[in-house]
């Protein structure tokens, strides 16, 4: 809750204004009075109630307590794979490993021993918001790589949506924010809109998904992270002398590697504040704040489960010595055992490839360095990394 004057404190500061004239400059802009969660349903459930069965060998107290932690780990199996769509749980081992952690008000339903088993029924909360804030803590600095996101957040406050686009706004700028603190790799704001239009953005920020993830790939980011911020002011605004004003985020994390959309998410928030519209970016920040942990457990999840591709992907750094970048994607894509070239990401010093290729690894390695003149500076698994080499001019035409 942001409490900038604390509620109880009110009148006498209103006394104070009333009382002495060089404080009215200062309560002027002091904007924010109160902030509140009008709306819990709108935000991530920091606890879910949910019921399991469990066993274990044997019977008595010891018996009891291990069929009730097996029952407990298997409600937070359940609710991992749910949230992942993937079996691969042993990439959440951290989380599993705290497993005791996640629940509290753990009550057994049913016992039932019998002389080699004992069985459970247990109902119990489930933290997930505690689930959502040691992901952030525990498996983001445990991945191969920091992700990479680009942030389009739309201020929907009335206005030109097109013109309003043309720089970050409130929301767009507590995201980015957001995410740099967690760790996270944020694609600058001006390479983005060198990258699109304002048009373009605001077609993203409407719901499409596929153009996101496009965007995504050509920044060379691993998701994209969409959305709008509203604000308005509430029905009882006036029940007291200061304008409650709401302040709405509604988004979505777009997955870059197959523009699925990895998660939804909505907070509200309220500020009040002496003018009626002077709380609305507050209440956005605000909004934004309570979705921090869930969008950075989102976007984790998002990363470590995406689909596996068993394609190769090629990164190649700076221009070729004669020709094109588009030569050599040509050229590629005519070459024995190579099935299809795509263009994945691009700017003026980098160009991102993905290669479905039947031969092996080391083959395509041979192919590039003979063929298209590139250095190979990096292999690992199935992503390769190289540098033209402009001194030498390459037999595309071959």
């Amino acid at each position: 809750m942001r409490c900038l004057i604390p509620p109880c404190r009110l009148s006498m500061l209103i006394h104070h204004i009333v009382r002495f004239s060089t404080l009215i400059t200062i309560a002027l802009g002091f904007i924010a009075i109160f902030s509140g969660n009008e709306s819990a349903a709108a935000t991530p459930d920091s606890t879910v109630q949910v019921k399991g069965e469990g066993d274990a060998p044997g019977r008595g107290p010891e018996a009891r307590q291990n069929a009730v932690t097996n029952a407990r780990n298997r409600l937070l199996i359940n609710h991992l794979e749910a949230w992942s769509d993937s079996p691969k749980l042993s990439r959440l081992a951290p989380i599993l490993d705290r497993g005791a952690t996640y629940f509290r008000n753990v009550r057994v339903l049913r016992h039932e021993p019998d002389e080699e088993l004992t069985h459970v029924e247990i109902q119990a909360d489930l933290l997930v918001s505690k689930i959502r804030e040691d992901i952030g803590k525990y498996l983001l600095p445990a991945l191969d790589r920091t992700p990479t996101v680009v942030v389009i957040m739309q201020d929907d406050f009335g206005d030109d949506n097109v013109r309003g686009m043309k720089a970050p706004g409130v929301a767009e700028k507590m995201i980015r924010k957001l995410l740099r603190d967690a760790g996270f790799n944020v694609i600058d704001s001006d390479r983005l809109r060198n990258t699109m239009t304002p048009e373009e953005l605001v077609t993203c920020v409407a719901g499409a998904g596929a153009l996101s993830a496009e965007v995504a790939r050509a920044l060379f980011a691993d998701v994209a992270v969409i959305g709008r911020g509203t604000t308005s002011l509430a029905d009882d605004s006036r029940l007291t002398n200061l304008y409650r004003n709401r302040g709405s985020i509604a988004l979505r994390i777009v997955r870059a590697e197959d523009d699925a959309i990895a998660e939804e998410l909505r907070a509200t928030s309220v500020v009040e504040s002496r003018e009626p519209a002077a709380g609305g970016p507050l209440a956005i920040e605000d909004a934004c704040e309570r979705l921090s942990e869930a969008l950075t457990s989102g976007i984790i999840m998002a990363v470590l489960f995406s689909p596996i591709d068993e394609a190769i992907k090629v990164s190649m750094l700076g221009q070729p010595g004669e020709g094109s970048r588009d030569d050599v994607v040509k050229w590629l894509a005519g070459q024995e055992n190579v099935d299809a070239v795509e263009i994945v990401g691009r700017d003026q010093s980098l160009i991102r490839l993905r290669i479905e290729y039947r031969g092996t690894l080391g083959d395509l390695v041979e192919l590039l360095e003979d063929g298209a003149s590139v250095r190979i500076t990096k292999v690992l698994g199935l992503n390769i990394t190289a540098e033209f080499m402009p001194h030498r001019g390459g037999d595309l035409a071959q």
